[in-house]
């Protein structure tokens, strides 16, 4: 049974599977519906606490861009993203890991300009090993701290010429150019 959206602030949620967990924690798996379009598909937790300070958002792509908006960050419901799971805001996309609704783990974002990153986040922000792709074909392979590119890595510009090397809070000074 799929509910309708109203004009309540909070999201629908349809064919829910609830488990009972550990503690004051209640999770399950189901699809929500956002009044703002926005649908969720995957795992969700409910939790006795909501951090309404901190809004569900991605990071801006790098070079410029706006991120979605964000999804309910002043009607943040207590039932939470939690696990694995699908969330689409018109031509946005996340698939993959959640944790207390902030995109944790690994996952890969899409951005409406056809840009993409693919790999680990740290609430809601790029950190780890990850790959970032433009949509002129140009694409950046290696650490991130922050949002920004740094550690050992490799770009690859639109015309097929790269650079690897260690890049250092988003630039890479002393990059080698690899001749093909």
């Amino acid at each position: 049974m799929v509910a309708k959206k109203g004009p309540n602030k909070k999201p629908i949620v349809s064919n829910v599977l609830v488990n009972k967990s550990e503690g004051e924690c209640i999770s399950g798996a189901g699809k929500f519906f956002y009044p703002t379009g926005a649908t969720y598909e995957g795992d969700w937790v409910v939790v006795a606490e909501v951090d309404e300070g901190v809004p569900a958002t991605p990071p801006p792509p790098p070079g410029g861009g706006a991120p979605p908006h964000p999804p309910l960050e002043q009607m943040r419901p207590n039932r939470q993203r939690h696990g694995k799971g699908v969330y689409i805001d018109g031509n946005y996309q996340y698939n993959g890991e959640w944790k207390y609704d902030k995109m944790h783990g690994q996952g890969c974002f899409k951005y409406e300009s056809g840009a993409s990153y693919d790999g680990q986040w740290n609430n809601n922000v790029y950190t780890g090993l990850g790959t970032y792709m433009w949509p002129n074909g140009a694409k950046y392979v290696g650490g991130w701290l922050e949002n920004k590119m740094h550690g050992d890595g490799m770009y690859k510009d639109k015309d097929g010429n790269s650079w690897t090397g260690q890049f250092f809070n988003g630039i890479g000074p002393g990059l080698i150019m690899e001749i093909q």
